[in-house]
């Protein structure tokens, strides 16, 4: 296994999409996904197995440059929005995500209801949910979601397959 991983060992890192998938008992499946590039738009397809999408929901949060932070002063500067865009499919998700970004896509059935476009995507001004997008540039895996959270209260479940090729 070592020597599959020596070729990343020294290497520097290229900007690209970090994903994870959570769901909390008979919540929502969320996926928090970082579009790490500060240049580039990403184009992401997210395929789910084991659940049937009727429709999805999500917010970013994105700014006009890396160190941008959320400020009291300053309320609707670095906030969530609701991504707009977003194409849905039997058992997949399609999206445009913005250059430095961070978003929270969530996948649903035909029947349930969608908690982030009730809580999150309201655009309020509030630490809470934000980050300093320099900062969260280098986390990766579960650590996005306490990011994105800003509780840390995050656990990694187990939950429908969830892919981005």
């Amino acid at each position: 296994m070592f020597d599959l991983h020596q070729v990343h060992q020294g290497a520097s890192l290229l900007p690209a999409l970090h994903a994870s998938a959570s769901r909390k008992g008979d919540g929502p499946l969320q996926v928090p996904i970082v579009n790490l590039d500060p240049d580039r738009e990403a184009d992401v397809l997210l395929a789910v197995s084991g659940l049937r999408i009727g429709r999805a929901a999500g917010c970013v949060i994105t700014a006009t440059r890396m160190d941008e932070h959320p400020d009291f002063d300053a309320p609707g500067r670095v906030s969530p929005v609701p991504l707009d865009g977003i194409e849905v499919g039997a058992d997949r998700v399609q999206l445009r995500l913005p250059a430095k970004s961070i978003a929270v896509i969530e996948p649903a059935g035909w029947a349930s209801r969608s908690s982030l476009a009730h809580r999150r995507c309201r655009g309020a001004a509030s630490h809470r949910g934000q980050v300093r997008l320099s900062r969260a540039m280098g986390r990766q895996g579960n650590d996005l979601t306490r990011v994105w959270q800003g509780h840390g209260r995050a656990r990694k479940k187990d939950v429908p397959a969830a892919a981005i090729p």
